[in-house]
């Protein structure tokens, strides 16, 4: 696996504000803004929903070639696709 080098998720989207939506990293009150999610023409919620999501993305997209890479049994390659499905489908509101 590669050494992080972002801000360790869970990344959080919060409420929508007068200047966007913020995402934070982590869900403490002293969790530092990672991004502010603008209105551009395109659904704001959907783009917040992405980017928090992505060290989820990026963690089950790293464990599937890890897995790949070790030669590891079809349970638990399995299960790091059931991580990922499950990623995605945060990433996209619930769509697998």
């Amino acid at each position: 696996m590669t050494t992080q080098q972002h801000t360790p998720g869970p990344w959080e989207a919060d409420k929508l504000d007068s200047d966007g939506i913020p995402i934070y990293g982590g869900p403490t009150d002293n969790a530092p803004l990672i991004a502010r999610v603008y209105d551009v023409g395109e659904d704001i919620r959907t783009n917040a929903r992405l980017i928090a999501a992505a060290p989820d993305l990026l963690a089950a997209l790293q464990d599937l070639l890890e897995a790949r890479r070790l030669h590891m049994g079809p349970s638990a390659v399995r299960l790091r696709y059931e991580i990922a499905r499950d990623a995605i489908a945060a990433a996209t509101g619930g769509q697998p």
